[in-house]
């Protein structure tokens, strides 16, 4: 069945593991600011529409992105664009630097994931045995799916082996596929533009992530789907979506215009594909999004705990993929 079913994780999917929602990240964010950082966000939410999502609550990834670009864009590219708002906003930009360091920290601290905190993941051991290689697409920084594959001695790759191998994903040989999006909090980059992964270890029996104090400024966060490895993770998903008869897409509000539209493109495109929206706001987006699509989506007003604690839910969907045959 490897080749008919696919999984899309958004944030939802970690919530239960104690991994926090980007509303309450972007609370936790604000709460690390000084007085003076917060009002710089302020006058970028209001004159920079892009860092808005479509219903007008700051995207944190977006004010990421911003904050990326401002850190590394030479003065004048800076001031030529930003010159367009309002001249307060270039006031605070020598505040940036120390702000992207304070969300990738509190992100990487945030992400981290307990043993305990896992077990209702466990019914997904159902979906990977039963598959040659499970394909998951998830757009989350944290390590949930990895520290269910270390403790459980699941063979799994997400593209690195120490370092970018992209070709490690064509591979079949491996129980899962993980494929991370939006990037990861141990993939770094360094100076000279080589990607690199710390691995996870097993000490004391407890997972533990090694962060090299070396390498702490150089986290691989999607500031451009264009470059490496976004762009191959980006394709592969792209690919999957006109090979595949469900996609299973678990606690994610679809937020990112371009995942976005990659889905209806494969709807659209792949007549076969049907979409599993699980959230506990499914009805909602499907009729944000997908109204066209309403007789292939199966809508799952729940979350992912409820979801997987369902029994017959791996026959419920053999018997849809049996269906479409």
């Amino acid at each position: 069945m490897t080749t008919e079913y696919c999984f899309l994780l958004g944030a939802g999917a970690s919530v239960p593991a104690g991994v926090p929602a980007m509303s309450e990240l972007y609370k936790l964010y604000l709460d690390k600011l000084t007085v003076q950082e917060v009002k710089f966000i302020n006058q970028l939410e209001n004159e920079v529409d892009f860092l808005q999502a479509e219903d007008k609550e700051l995207n944190l990834e977006s004010l990421f992105e911003v904050l990326d670009l401002i850190t590394n864009l030479d003065n004048r590219l800076i001031k030529s664009f930003f010159g367009n708002f309002k001249e307060g906003i270039l006031n605070y930009l020598d505040l940036v630097p120390a702000m992207l360091k304070k969300l990738k920290m509190l992100i990487r601290r945030e992400c981290n994931i307990q043993k305990k905190d896992i077990e209702y993941l466990l019914p997904l051991m159902k979906f990977i045995h039963e598959s040659d290689s499970l394909q998951v697409f998830t757009l989350n920084y944290d390590l949930t799916i990895e520290t269910l594959c270390e403790l459980y001695r699941i063979n799994y790759t997400d593209g690195f082996d120490l370092v970018w191998k992209p070709e490690l994903l064509q591979r079949e040989d491996y129980d899962v596929r993980l494929y991370k999006l939006h990037g990861s909090i141990i993939w770094y980059q360094t100076e000279r533009g080589k990607r690199l992964k710390l691995p996870i270890i097993n000490y004391d029996k407890e997972l533990r992530y090694f962060l090299g104090t070396e390498l702490s400024g150089m986290l691989v966060y999607p500031e451009h789907n264009k470059y490496e490895p976004f762009k191959n993770l980006l394709n592969h998903f792209d690919q999957e979506l006109l090979r595949k008869k469900v996609l299973i897409s678990i606690g994610y509000s679809f937020g990112d215009p371009l995942i976005r539209q990659m889905v209806l493109d494969g709807l659209k495109d792949n007549p076969k594909l049907h979409i599993y929206l699980v959230s506990p706001s499914a009805q909602k987006i499907a009729g944000k999004y997908f109204s066209q699509y309403q007789d292939r989506l199966v809508i799952f007003n729940k979350g992912i705990n409820e979801f997987l604690a369902d029994k017959s839910l791996y026959i419920k969907l053999r018997a849809l993929l049996k269906s479409k045959e």
